[in-house]
């Protein structure tokens, strides 16, 4: 090992019990912001939410970082589920990017070709993207322009 990847082991043996217990209390906290902003929604649009259904989060590990909450409903007379989520792991610099997905997979009809995107969000595959600015953090604001932007392109889907 060189002594620059000992010292950062020395140091690490030191801290990781305090930097463990913040990564958890910091993915603990992003989730529960999320699981709020599903669970005090009001517009769905055509989508459903399942009378008394909670918002939840699956876990991922540390080396694929994603935080997400997700709630389970109807659209169009299927059963799907919509994720919201805050994502690292894909994103092309430091700052995560939000997105919002239907699952299963395959659920988003196609991108009409009159759909017209003023909002600065993105269409990517299965999902709706936005890249919030970081020095401009309010993560109830941006999941709401989100979900409004997902409710609209839903309708314009029909």
């Amino acid at each position: 090992m060189t002594k620059k990847i000992d010292n950062f082991i020395e140091e690490g043996m030191k801290r990781y019990k305090e930097a463990s217990y913040m990564l958890v209390r910091f993915g603990k906290e992003v989730e529960k912001r999320l699981k709020k902003i599903l669970e005090k929604r009001e517009d769905w649009g055509q989508f459903s939410p399942k009378v008394g259904a909670s918002a939840k989060s699956t876990s991922y590990w540390s080396e694929y970082p994603l935080l997400n909450a997700k709630i389970d409903g109807v659209l169009r007379g299927k059963e799907i589920t919509i994720m919201i989520a805050v994502n690292w792991w894909e994103a092309d610099s430091e700052y995560p990017f939000y997105s919002v997905c239907i699952e299963p997979q395959g659920g988003f009809p196609e991108l009409p070709e009159n759909f017209e995107n003023t909002s600065g969000i993105e269409h990517e595959g299965d999902s709706l993207r936005f890249y919030p600015n970081p020095d401009d953090f309010n993560i109830e604001r941006d999941f709401n322009l989100l979900l409004d932007e997902f409710v609209r392109f839903l309708k314009v889907g029909d």
